[in-house]
């Protein structure tokens, strides 16, 4: 709801204290907070705070990786760390693995959609911004 309505800090507050409340009940972590972490990574990717970001990311990536194995879920959330860490490039001039991020998110989406299709295309897209 929070996003919905653009305050991002008030719906960061609400996945921490989810986050928080998760880990004192000793729970692993699952598929609904995977979407957590995802969710607080792409607000934190909005803000400007990639390395943050993509910390949410990949503990999102690979909750999902082990539960869902190579799935458009997975691709996705490839798709996103992979931006993410590319404006980290950008920002700071150094190198990140960015481009393997989107390599398996185009493989997957090739998989799962066998043909031309728009996530295809999008990252098709990433990759060749990045490459300029």
């Amino acid at each position: 709801m929070y996003i919905a309505l653009e305050d991002t800090q008030r719906a960061l507050d609400c996945f921490r204290e989810g986050l928080r409340l998760n880990q004192t009940s000793q729970r692993p972590l699952n598929l609904k907070l995977a979407s957590v972490m995802y969710e607080m990574g792409s607000i934190y990717s909005q803000k400007g705070e990639y390395m943050d970001s993509a910390q949410y990311f990949n503990v999102a990536l690979h909750v999902r990786k082990s539960n869902l194995g190579d799935s458009f879920v997975v691709a996705r959330t490839h798709y996103s760390l992979g931006v993410t860490l590319a404006s980290q490039e950008v920002l700071t001039n150094t190198t990140t693995d960015a481009f393997s991020h989107l390599e398996t998110a185009l493989r997957i989406c090739q998989q799962e959609f066998k043909g031309d299709n728009l996530q295809t295309a999008v990252i098709l897209h990433a990759m060749g911004v990045l490459n300029e």
